[in-house]
C-alpha cells in the first residue's frame, strides 16, 4: 500500500533531485530559463498525482516529461536525473518493481557522472535505489546502497540535519525488516534525539514568535518510527507510550479530523488488537477511517484502505469473520483501483481476504483467492519473491484442510525453499543472536510441512527424501555458519578476517569477565554500561564476519547435502536417526495439537526408503527423561532418597518409547548415527534397558552428530600433525603475577565495583584432582608410543594461556572441574563437576549468564580459586571463550570432566555450552559427560578409552569397548554412562 510515510520519501527524493536542475550552470540548463521552469512545474504535478493516488495518470505525465528533459539536456544528459526518477517513483507506487529498478539505475549513474554536480544528488539516488531494493526484498543490497549514501552524508554539510535523519531512518526500517532490532534502535533513538532538540524553541524563535509546529511535528513522525520498532519487539507498553505521547503533538496542531492524526489512531488501533483489547482496537480503527475519508473526500486512498485491513484483521482475531470479510472487500477495490491488481500491497489485501475464508472454513474460495495471489505475483516479483512464501504456505493448509495432501506438501515445500534462500542472504549480515531469533520463526513453516508429512505423507518415499533434505538443511543451520568464521581463518591468509576475529575473541573474553563478576571496566564508567557497548560490538563483529566468510560455507566446498548424499556418506552398516520436536496439528479443524517426537530414519546405501516416525509425546517422553536424569544426579550429590528400581524402570520405559519404534527399520544393523532433539540432547541412548535385561550399549554402537551435515564436514579439513596437547590436575589457587593475599584482594575488589566471590560464584572452591595427574601420565604413555608427540600441561603449568596457546593439535585432553550455571547445585566433591546455584543475576537489564546459555557452562584451570576471589573470571573457561580456540582439523578433543555435555537447549539447534563451542571451535570428534562421574572412575574409564585407541580401535569403538569393560566392574550406569561422543567416530 503507498502510505503517507512512502508519500513523503517520494516528494522529498523529487524535491532534492528538482533543484539540480536549477543548480545547473548555464551551459548545461540551456538559455531556456522558462522551459527549465515548466519542467519544475511538471515534477509537481506528478508528485501530486501520486499523492492524490492518479497512477495512470501520474505515469504519462512523467514520461512526457521524461521526453521534454532529454529534448533540453540530451538523452545522457545528468539534467534528466529528475525526470527518471519521477517515472521510476510512479513505476514504484504501481509495483512495477523490475522498470523502477532499470530508471533508478540510470538516474543513479547519470547523476554519478555528472559535471561538478554536488554529492547531494548521489546520496539522494542511492537512497531511493536502496529504499526500492528493501520493498523488493533484495536486503543485502539495499543496506550496501543505504551504508554507501550515509558514508556521503557525513561528508555534506547538512546544518539541518535532515537529510541525515532520513537516511538513517531509512536504514533503520531495513534493520526492522531483518529483526535487526538491535541495529535499529539505536540509529531511531539518535534521530529521535536530533528532532527532539530541534523542537525546542531557542532564544531567537522565542523572540521572533516564530512557530514551531513543523518541527514538533516532525518529532512526533520520530517517535512513531521508534514506536514501530517496539512494537515488533512485542515491547507494547513503550511502544504505546510513544504512540500517544505523538498523538498529543499532532492533535492540538493538525486539528482531529487530519489524515496523520487518523494514521496514528490507526497505529494505535493496530496495536490494541495485538495486545487483545478489541474494543478499544475496534473504536480507533473506526475513527481513523472516517478521519481519512473525511479528509480526502471522494477521492478513495491507500491510506484509507490500510485502516480496512487491519480492521478486518482485528474483526477475524475477534472471530468476526463475515463483518472481517465485509470490510477486508471494501479495502480490496481501493488498492486495485489506486495501486493496480499486481502491486504487493493489493496481493497482501487479497492474501488477508484468502485467510479470512480459510478460518470461516470455506476452503474452496480460499484456493481460489490464493492461486489468483500466486499467478499474480510470481507474474509481477518473480517466482522467488519472500512473500510468495507466505502465499504458497497458505494454500498449502486450504489444500490440506481438503485433503489433497500432495499437492499440500509441494507448497509447503515450494515455501521453505524460498525462505531457505531468504536465510542464506540474511545470514550474511546478521550475529549470532539474530541469526537464532531468524531461524526460530522460519523453524516454524520447516515444522508445520513435516507435521503434515507424519501425518498425510509418511507412506510417500519421494515426499519423505526432500522432507529429510529440508530437514538436513535447517537443523543446526546457525551452528554451521557461525561455524564459518574458523574454516575462513584456516584457509584463508585474509588479515582483515583475521584481525576482526582477533577482536571478537577479546571483546566476548572482556564481555564475559563483566557479566560474570562486573569485571575491572566498573570502575571506569559502570558494568552495564561497558557491557552494553560490548554487546553491541560483538554482534557487529559477528555480523561482519558472516561476511567475510560467506565463500567458506560448508556448501559452497562440498555442495549440498541431501537425502541421496546422506545415504553415500554413511558406512555400509550404519543407519542414521534423526529426532524433531514436532506439533501434531489437525489440518482439517486448522489447530495446532501436542507436540511429539519424530524421528527420520536413513539406512545406508540408499536401498531402504527414508522413513518418518511418529515416537512418542513430547511431554510424556520429556517427563521420563527428566524422572531419569534427576535420580543419576541425587546418586551423583550421594542423597540418601536415590531410588534405584525407579531409575531401572525410567531406563526400560524409554527404551520402549524411543528404540523399539526403530527397531523394525533398522533390518539388523546396529550401528547408529543418531541426532537428538529437545531433551533427547541429555540423555544417553547407551544407558537405556531392553525388557530383557540388555543395555542398548551391548547391542549398537552409537555415535551422536548435531545435524546429518557433519558427516559431509568430517573429511572437510585434513587432519594436522601427531601432536597431542593434554591439560591435567590443575592448581586451581595458583595466583597471578600481582595478586597479593587472597583477603586483601577481596576486599579491594569489593571497593572498586568488582564482584569477589559473591553472586553467581559464591562459596565456590575448586579441589585438586589427583586423579587426573595419574590419568594424563598413563594417557601420554599411550600417546608417545603411539607416535604422538605430547605436550603435558599440568599444576601450575594448567593455566588458560597454555589452552589457548594450541594451534589444531591432532588430540586435545582436558582433565579437570566442570561447572554448569543451575538452579540446583548438588554435586559431590569426589566427581569432576560443580553446579553452582543461580542465586542472582550478574547485572541487571544486561545479557547476563542467565541470558546467555555459553557463560553457563565451561572447565576451571589453574588460577581459578585465587580469581574467583578477586572478582576476575582468570581460569574460568566458558563456552563462550572456548569459541575461540582454533582447532581446525583437531580429530579428538576429550572433556575429561563432569557435565560438560549439558547447556540450554534450543529447537533445532542442540545444546548450548562446551558441546556447541568445541564443535564450532573446529573439533571433528568430542566426547564429554552428562553427568557427575566420581573422578577415580573417570581415570579409569578415559585409560582404557586411550588404551583401545592405542591398540588400534577406532574411536567410537574404543569407547564402547572401555564402558563395557567397566559395566564387568561397575554395573550401575552411573559410573559408566554419563561419556559420549559426538562427531566422527572413526
Amino acid at each position: 500500500m503507498l502510505n503517507r510515510r512512502m508519500i513523503g520519501l517520494f516528494l522529498k527524493t523529487a524535491v532534492c533531485l528538482a533543484m539540480l536542475l536549477l543548480s545547473m550552470p548555464g551551459s548545461v540548463r540551456g538559455s531556456d530559463a522558462v522551459t527549465a521552469d515548466l519542467l519544475q512545474a511538471r515534477y509537481d504535478r506528478i508528485n501530486r498525482l501520486l499523492k492524490d493516488g492518479r497512477l495512470d495518470d501520474a505515469l504519462q505525465q512523467a514520461l512526457r516529461t521524461l521526453d521534454m528533459a532529454r529534448g533540453l539536456y540530451g538523452q545522457e544528459s545528468a539534467g534528466t536525473a529528475p525526470a527518471i526518477d519521477r517515472v521510476a517513483a510512479v513505476y514504484r507506487a504501481m509495483g512495477r518493481f523490475a522498470d523502477a529498478e532499470t530508471n533508478l539505475i540510470a538516474a543513479l549513474d547519470l547523476v554519478r557522472r555528472g559535471p561538478d554536480l554536488p554529492p547531494e544528488y548521489t546520496v539522494s539516488a542511492l537512497n531511493n535505489l536502496a529504499g526500492l531494493y528493501r520493498e523488493m526484498g533484495r536486503y543485502g543490497d539495499a543496506e550496501a546502497l543505504y551504508l554507501q549514501a550515509v558514508d556521503m552524508q557525513k561528508s555534506l554539510r547538512d546544518e539541518s540535519g535532515e537529510g541525515e535523519a532520513a537516511l538513517l531512518s531509512n536504514l533503520a526500517v531495513l534493520y526492522m525488516n531483518l529483526a535487526r532490532y538491535a541495529d535499529a534502535e539505536p540509529l531511531l533513538k539518535r534521530v529521535l534525539a536530533m528532532a527532539e532538540k530541534k523542537a525546542e524553541p531557542d532564544r531567537l524563535s522565542q523572540r521572533m514568535k516564530i512557530s514551531m509546529d513543523g518541527r514538533r511535528l516532525e518529532w512526533g513522525r520520530r517517535m512513531l518510527n521508534l514506536a514501530n520498532l517496539y512494537f515488533e519487539m512485542k515491547r507494547h507498553e513503550d511502544a504505546e507510550s510513544l504512540t500517544m505521547r505523538a498523538l498529543g503533538i499532532f492533535q492540538p496542531i493538525l486539528g482531529e479530523e487530519h489524515p496523520e492524526v487518523a494514521r496514528v489512531k490507526g497505529d494505535l488501533g493496530v496495536l490494541y488488537s495485538a495486545t487483545g483489547q478489541y474494543a478499544r482496537a475496534e473504536k480507533l480503527l473506526t475513527e481513523a477511517i472516517n478521519s481519512a475519508s473525511t479528509a480526502y473526500g471522494d477521492k478513495p486512498q491507500p491510506v484509507v484502505a490500510e485502516y480496512y485491513v487491519s480492521l478486518a484483521q482485528l474483526y477475524q482475531e475477534m472471530g468476526n469473520y463475515r463483518d472481517a470479510l465485509k470490510v477486508a472487500g471494501h479495502a480490496l477495490p481501493i488498492l486495485q483501483n489506486t495501486l493496480g491488481g499486481s502491486h504487493p500491497k493489493t496481493l497482501r489485501c487479497l492474501n488477508t481476504i484468502a485467510v479470512i475464508h480459510i478460518y470461516r472454513g470455506e476452503y474452496e474460495q480460499a484456493e481460489s483467492v490464493l492461486r489468483q495471489v500466486l499467478e499474480t505475483a510470481r507474474a509481477s516479483l518473480g517466482s522467488r519473491h519472500e512473500s510468495l512464501a507466505v502465499y504458497l504456505s497458505n494454500l498449502g493448509n486450504v489444500l490440506a484442510a481438503r485433503g489433497r495432501h500432495r499437492e499440500a506438501n509441494r507448497m509447503f515445500a515450494g515455501a521453505i525453499g524460498i525462505n531457505e534462500q531468504k536465510r542464506e542472504n540474511a545470514f550474511l549480515i546478521l550475529s549470532e543472536q539474530q541469526k537464532l531469533n531468524y531461524v526460530s520463526f522460519m523453524l516454524h513453516q520447516v515444522k508445520l510441512y513435516l507435521s503434515h508429512l507424519l501425518q498425510h505423507g509418511a507412506s510417500d518415499p519421494e515426499a519423505l527424501g526432500e522432507a529429510m533434505t529440508v530437514w538436513l538443511r535447517w537443523k543446526g543451520a546457525v551452528q554451521e555458519a557461525q561455524g564459518r568464521y574458523g574454516d575462513a581463518l584456516y584457509s584463508s591468509d585474509d588479515p582483515v578476517l583475521r584481525r576482526k576475529f582477533d577482536e571478537l575473541v577479546r571483546v566476548r573474553r572482556e564481555l564475559g569477565g563483566i557479566q560474570l563478576f562486573g569485571g575491572q571496566a566498573a570502575r571506569q564508567r559502570g558494568a552495564a554500561e561497558t557491557a552494553s557497548r560490548l554487546e553491541k560490538r560483538k554482534q557487529a563483529l559477528e555480523a561482519e564476519l558472516s561476511g567475510l566468510s560467506r565463500d567458506y560455507a560448508l556448501e559452497r566446498r562440498i555442495g549440498k547435502v541431501d537425502i541421496a548424499r546422506l545415504t553415500e556418506l554413511l558406512p555400509p552398516d550404519a543407519v542414521y536417526v534423526d529426532f524433531a520436536e514436532i506439533a501434531m496439528t489437525d489440518f482439517s479443524r486448522q489447530m495446532p495439537g501436542r507436540m511429539h517426537y519424530a524421528a527420520f530414519v536413513v539406512a545406508s546405501g540408499g536401498k531402504d526408503p527414508v522413513r518418518l516416525l511418529n515416537i512418542a509425546d513430547r511431554d510424556a517422553l520429556d517427563a521420563v527423561v527428566g524422572s531419569y536424569l534427576k535420580e543419576m544426579r541425587k546418586k551423583a550429590a550421594g542423597l540418601p532418597d536415590h531410588d534405584p528400581t525407579r531409575l531401572e524402570r525410567d531406563a526400560v520405559q524409554l527404551y520402549r518409547m524411543l528404540l523399539n519404534p526403530l527397531l523394525p527399520c533398522l533390518n539388523g544393523r546396529t550401528r547408529l548415527y543418531v541426532s537428538p532433539d529437545g531433551l533427547l540432547n541429555l540423555i544417553p541412548l547407551e544407558v537405556l534397558k531392553s525388557e530383557s535385561g540388555r543395555y542398548a550399549v551391548e547391542d549398537y554402537r552409537i555415535n551422536y552428530v548435531a545435524s546429518g551435515r557433519d558427516l559431509a564436514r568430517f573429511n572437510t579439513v585434513d587432519p594436522p600433525a601427531g601432536r597431542a596437547v593434554i591439560l591435567a590436575d590443575p592448581d586451581f589457587d595458583l595466583k597471578r603475577p600481582g595478586q597479593g593475599d587472597t583477603q586483601t584482594l577481596a576486599v579491594e575488589a569489593a571497593e572498586d565495583g568488582r564482584r569477589p566471590a559473591v553472586g553467581i560464584f559464591s562459596g565456590v572452591h575448586f579441589d585438586r584432582l589427583p586423579d587426573t595427574k595419574q590419568e594424563a601420565a598413563a594417557i601420554g604413555t599411550l600417546l608417545k608410543a603411539s607416535g604422538y608427540r605430547v605436550d603435558l600441561y599440568e599444576g601450575r603449568e594448567a593455566v588458560e594461556e597454555n589452552l589457548f596457546a594450541v594451534r589444531h593439535p591432532r588430540i586435545l585432553h582436558i582433565a579437570t572441574h566442570g561447572y554448569f550455571l543451575d538452579g540446583n547445585a548438588t554435586a559431590s566433591a569426589a566427581t569432576r563437576g560443580v553446579r553452582i546455584l543461580l542465586q542472582e543475576p550478574v547485572l541487571t537489564n544486561l545479557n547476563d549468564p542467565v541470558q546467555n546459555p555459553m557463560l553457563r557452562s565451561g572447565v576451571a584451570l589453574a588460577g581459578a580459586n585465587a580469581s574467583i576471589r578477586a572478582g576476575t573470571d582468570h581460569g574460568l573457561v566458558s563456552a563462550e571463550r572456548v569459541l575461540g580456540l582454533n582447532l581446525r582439523g583437531t580429530e579428538l578433543v576429550t572433556l575429561s570432566a563432569c557435565e560438560t555435555g549439558t547447556g540450554d537447549i534450543r529447537a533445532g539447534e542442540g545444546v548450548f555450552g562446551l558441546k556447541r563451542a568445541f564443535l564450532m571451535s573446529g573439533a571433528k570428534t568430542l566426547v564429554m559427560s552428562l553427568w557427575n562421574v566420581p573422578s577415580a572412575e573417570t581415570t579409569t574409564l578415559m585409560t582404557e578409552f586411550y588404551t583401545r585407541m592405542s591398540q588400534g580401535a577406532l574411536k567410537a569403538s574404543a569407547l564402547r569397548e572401555a564402558k563395557l569393560k567397566m559395566m564387568k566392574q561397575n554395573p550401575h550406569p552411573f559410573y559408566w554412562g554419563a561419556f559420549i561422543m559426538v562427531g566422527k567416530p572413526e
